[in-house]
């Protein structure tokens, strides 16, 4: 079978920087007042640091995983993922594309309303469903292994 996990570096850069900035500026602000008196809450720098760590769970990396039955995407813990039947993937369909950098990196749709999941800019493998007109791409590293897993797997009509 197929199994790759991406770590999507940009997200921990910048997840890092913004906890740093908020701790500095959150910690630093305890103990203010503002002009009616009123003491700056330390419930907010709590809050704020406790969402971007649960954002930084969701997006932090990409896994795809293809087993004889199921393909899987997912990203973070995994409340984010999608998952495709191998018997639902119309074997014609499968090609090696290289999706526009324009579309970013994470799980979107482009302006045909086709699903993009990738973790870097590169090559992409894209299928359809039997009967849908919507695309799928997945980025993968090793692309051209995730292409020939999927031909293998799936039964000729």
């Amino acid at each position: 079978m197929f199994e790759e996990k991406q770590n999507l570096k940009i997200v921990w850069v910048v997840v890092i920087i913004i906890l740093i900035i908020m701790a500095v500026l959150g910690f630093g602000a305890i103990g203010t007042e503002n002009e009616k008196g009123e003491e700056f809450p330390v419930i907010t720098v709590f809050f704020n640091i406790g969402l971007m760590v649960f954002l930084f769970l969701l997006s932090y990396n990409f896994q795809i995983k293809l087993t004889s039955k199921k393909l899987f995407v997912q990203f973070g813990v995994g409340i984010l993922k999608k998952s495709f039947d191998v018997n639902e993937i119309d074997k014609s369909s499968i090609k090696i594309v290289r999706p526009s950098k324009w579309y970013g990196i994470g799980w979107r749709y482009n302006f045909d309303g086709d699903m993009i999941f990738n973790a870097k800019y590169g090559k992409a493998v894209k299928f359809q469903l039997k009967n849908q007109s919507k695309k799928y791409y997945v980025g993968a590293v090793d692309y051209k292994r995730l292409e020939q897993e999927l031909l293998r797997l799936i039964p000729e009509n």
